[in-house]
Order: structure tokens, then C-alpha cells, then sequence
């Protein structure tokens, strides 16, 4: 396999102290974080794609995250890698159409670079950067909980899935289970479309399940059964455990933060930050709870004592991550089947 990128975004539980994976980020994974600290990373990511690749002819799509014109002369230059420039690439593609394009077979590449999850079950998955499982995985919350919550050292929150109005029905049930919950929307980015729903937690707890997905399917229900399964996937959310996080100190005001740690990878771990709360911890925003640093812009780094804490979890767990995902290499479109069990039978 060659180099993937990912973020991770961890929180340390108050409660327990336990590191919590909230969620997993891929090839536009960013740690602008970082560089306003002053660390690049891109030299970093360089080296160990040109590492990885020396010698060697890639296919870059221009719109990738990875890397940019500006770096493919220093591939050249200082790893004897050839680089061609497909057309760009923003939807999904197939094989044939790409190779007809370019005039030449995809197999003469030994690299292909940010496609992303555009080019599916071309049986080239081990040659690309991104694999599309990654991608799909890092863009869709609903597969990304359902794949890799059996990984225990993630620590994943637990996660319902709602259509958007299903969600009121059940709504009064989880917080009188959990007081707190996080909703998100199924492929939201950079903190959009996050809020904090708050509720009092006198309410008799109970087992809260979709009973409209909590059955198979037979005969008599299909037919209503996958007109709930369109309303869901057009209009889902994922609701999610709110995790009450210990508090960070900022720096340069003494003020306790919200925090939330972005660990960078690629190969291997690259470094992290984290990203503060906009205000400190006693604003009564909820808003105030979703920690992303391009909405906050405040960034600190990593005290010696968390910086090997946070190294020594993402060692533990993205080779997990990966390893788990491999598993579909070159079998991208077993997702469709995966989302649809989860649709019918609830998640959580």
C-alpha cells in the first residue's frame, strides 16, 4: 500500500481520561493549524512520497490535496519521478473513458494521485493515493461508523442515523438517555452543519431504535420500505454521543478552551495540534462545544508529555484503520450493500 493521508480529531474524555477518535479525515485533510504554528508539513509529505515512488512514472489529478504543481518539479528533481497531469477530475470516472483520454493504460503508472473516490473498482486501488475505501470512508459519517466501530482504541462515539424527519420523533429518547448530543450531517465538512442539541436528563432512559429500520425486509414492506431508505439517504443526519472533553489551557490567556487534538498522517505520523474553541469554556454558546480550527483560527501546540501520547495512539491506530479498509481493495462497490444493511437496520 502506498502512503495515505488522514486526520484524525481526538478528544480526551473528562470522565475517563480515554483519547476519542470523534472523526477520521482524508486526503483533504488540512493542518493549517500547524502552519500557523509555523511547521510545514509538505516538504515532509514530499519526501515520503518521493520515497515511495522513486524512480517512477505517476498520474496526478490536478485537483489533488496531496500534492501540487509547484511540488512536481522537486519529485523530479530530487527522486527521478516522471509526473503527467491528467484532466481534472471531479466526478466519477470510469477506467476506460480516463485511458481513451490520456492514450495510454492506467497500468503504466505506478502512482495515481488524488482521484480520490472517483475512479472505483478499477482493480488499481494498491497504486493510488488516496484508496477509494479511505476516501469513501473519510467523506460519508454514516460508513465511517459502521466500518470501523469495532475498532475499541478509536473509542467512537455511538451514533444513531436519522432521516431528517424521523429525527424529532426520537429525540426526546436519547436525551433523556444521554442529556447531550452532537448532530452532523452525514457528509459535512470543517465543523459545518455541527450543532450541540441539549435536553434535561429526567426522562426515563430506554433503548432507542429506528423501529421503521429495525426490521428486515419482506415482501410486504419492500416497496414502502425503500421509499424511507431514499427519504434517508437524501436528507439524513447522524446523531451522535456528546462527549464532555477536559478542558485545554490556552496559552496566551490562561483560559480553558474546548479542545480537540488533528493528528496528521501520511506513512506514518507527521505531527498535530490542537484546535481551541473559539471562547473559552464558560460561554453558554452551544456552538462554543464544536471545535474546528477554521472556525476558530486558534491553534497551540502539543506540550512535550501530549505530543508522545498522541504520537503513540495514532502508531496504535490507523494501521487498524487501514488494515480494516484494505479489505476493500478493488471491492469499492460492496459499499452500496453496507449502507443499505445499516439504512434497514438502524445504526448504533
Amino acid at each position: 500500500m502506498l502512503p495515505q493521508k488522514l486526520g484524525l480529531d481526538v478528544i480526551v474524555e473528562q470522565s475517563t481520561g480515554n483519547l476519542v477518535t470523534v472523526e477520521i479525515n482524508g486526503e483533504d485533510s488540512g493542518y493549517d493549524g500547524l502552519t500557523s504554528l509555523g511547521v510545514n508539513l509538505s516538504d515532509r509529505i514530499l519526501q515520503i512520497m518521493g520515497s515511495a515512488l522513486r524512480g517512477q512514472h505517476i498520474l496526478v489529478n490536478p485537483g489533488s490535496a496531496v500534492i501540487d504543481k509547484n511540488q512536481i518539479g522537486k519529485l523530479s528533481g530530487e527522486f527521478g519521478i516522471s509526473a503527467v497531469f491528467s484532466p481534472l477530475v471531479n466526478r466519477h470516472v470510469k477506467r476506460k473513458v480516463l485511458e481513451t483520454i490520456l492514450g495510454t493504460s492506467l497500468e503504466d503508472f505506478a502512482g495515481l494521485v488524488g482521484f480520490r473516490a472517483y475512479l472505483l473498482d478499477s482493480k488499481l486501488d494498491i497504486k493510488m493515493i488516496n484508496l477509494p475505501a479511505v476516501e469513501l470512508v473519510t467523506q460519508d459519517k454514516l460508513l465511517q461508523y459502521e466500518l470501523l466501530k469495532d475498532i475499541e482504541v478509536l473509542n467512537l462515539p455511538q451514533s444513531w442515523f436519522f432521516s431528517e424527519s424521523a429525527f424529532p420523533t426520537f429525540l426526546d429518547e436519547l436525551l433523556g438517555h444521554y442529556g447531550i448530543l452532537v448532530k452532523k450531517e452525514r457528509h459535512g465538512s470543517q465543523g459545518h452543519g455541527v450543532t450541540v442539541v441539549k435536553g434535561d436528563k429526567s426522562h426515563t432512559p430506554a433503548i432507542v431504535r429506528m423501529a421503521q429500520f429495525a426490521h428486515k425486509l419482506n415482501p410486504e414492506s419492500a416497496k414502502k420500505l425503500d421509499r424511507r431508505l431514499m427519504e434517508i439517504e437524501e436528507t439524513g443526519v447522524l446523531i451522535q454521543r456528546f462527549v464532555d472533553t477536559q478542558p485545554i489551557i490556552y496559552k496566551k490567556t490562561g483560559q480553558p478552551h474546548f479542545g480537540r487534538a488533528r493528528l496528521i498522517w501520511f506513512g506514518e505520523y507527521l505531527g498535530g495540534y490542537w484546535a481551541l474553541s473559539a471562547k473559552p469554556v464558560g460561554d453558554n454558546m452551544p456552538s462554543n462545544a464544536i471545535v474546528n480550527f477554521s472556525r476558530s483560527h486558534l491553534s497551540q501546540e502539543f506540550t512535550p508529555k501530549e505530543a508522545k501520547m498522541f504520537g503513540e495512539y495514532a502508531e496504535q491506530v490507523v494501521p487498524l484503520v487501514l488494515q480494516r479498509l484494505s479489505q476493500y481493495t478493488g471491492r469499492t462497490s460492496e459499499y452500496k450493500r453496507i449502507e443499505e444493511r445499516a439504512l434497514r437496520d438502524g445504526v448504533g
